[in-house]
């Protein structure tokens, strides 16, 4: 049986102006996906949804993302600092000490089995874990996708992270001054 976790999506990105025309929303959250033009966030809300691996959905989010996104379960302020919203949201669990999820909130590909396979892959005993993709199957799935950031890896060869992550909220505490200094 599938342990349940809770997820939290950190939606505090705005884009820059040109782009912000182009959807218009200064939010990546909102960026219009598909012939129905739904938001990206909905698209992964409804993912996490779909897993039947999820509990609880935090968003942190500004205040015109929150109206406009449905199936969130708690909706906390968001801060200009990307690490600053995350820990907000894990502060928020009503089990803090049960491994949990992170998923940004632009991942237009999320769907519930992906979900439900990183949430099925994750140790318990893990720190954080995360989804990785080679970039030969990223390139042959998302033709004409921006590219990503590749690393080499020995024995898979080049990849690149997923945006949904596996974490114990107690070592992202622990650690947040290490992961500021990594995310900036």
């Amino acid at each position: 049986m599938i342990m349940l976790r809770d997820a939290v999506i950190p939606a505090g990105g705005t884009i820059p102006e040109s782009y912000a025309q182009a959807i218009g929303s200064p939010y990546r959250a909102l960026a219009p996906i598909g012939p129905g033009k739904c938001p990206v966030m909905q698209v992964v809300v409804n993912a996490l949804r779909d897993s039947g691996a999820v509990r609880r959905i935090i968003g942190v989010a500004a205040e015109p993302v929150a109206e406009a996104i449905s199936g969130v379960d708690q909706w906390l302020p968001v801060s200009d600092v990307g690490i600053d919203n995350i820990l907000r949201g894990l502060g928020a669990l009503e089990s803090p000490g049960e491994p949990a999820l992170i998923a940004a909130s632009d991942l237009p590909f999320l769907t519930g089995e992906a979900v439900r396979k990183l949430v099925e892959q994750c140790a318990d005993e893990e720190d954080l874990s995360l989804g990785i993709i080679r970039a030969d199957s990223y390139q042959a799935a998302f033709l004409g996708a921006p590219r990503s950031q590749w690393v080499t890896l020995r024995d898979v060869g080049q990849v690149t992270i997923g945006g949904l992550f596996g974490v114990k909220p107690a070592v992202m505490f622990r650690e947040a001054e290490h992961v500021k200094r990594i995310m900036s």
